[in-house]
């Protein structure tokens, strides 16, 4: 094994798992809160470097609510109040307005 593909398996293996991560995180948004903020609780703990506490500060600072449907906060994850959420404009599709169907045209051959 040479020190190329030594290297570039360690270059695909680090996208992998940065890929996954990042799959992670969007696919389990409140996981990902509450493992991060867990981390930053223990990394702000005495006898860590000043930049790990740093780091976990930063990352501890934020509080993860359980959400759901009793805890006021907005299906948009912005935590403003459901009532908020109500007002806000929505993407609906006026009933008074023309729609004009979608017309399909079959091409001739060439």
């Amino acid at each position: 094994m040479t020190a190329y593909s030594t290297f570039e398996s360690l270059i695909v293996g680090l996208v992998v798992l940065a890929c996954a991560l990042g799959a992670f995180r969007r696919m389990m948004p409140k996981t990902h809160a509450r493992l991060k903020q867990r981390a930053g609780d223990w990394m702000a703990r005495g006898g860590h470097p000043a930049w790990m506490q740093s780091v976990g500060h930063r990352w501890a600072a934020r509080k993860v609510d359980a959400g759901g449907c009793g805890s006021g906060c907005g299906t948009c994850d912005n935590c403003g109040t459901s009532s908020d959420a109500a007002t806000m404009p929505s993407a609906r599709v006026d009933p008074a307005a023309t729609v004009r169907p979608v017309k399909l045209v079959k091409r001739e051959s060439l």
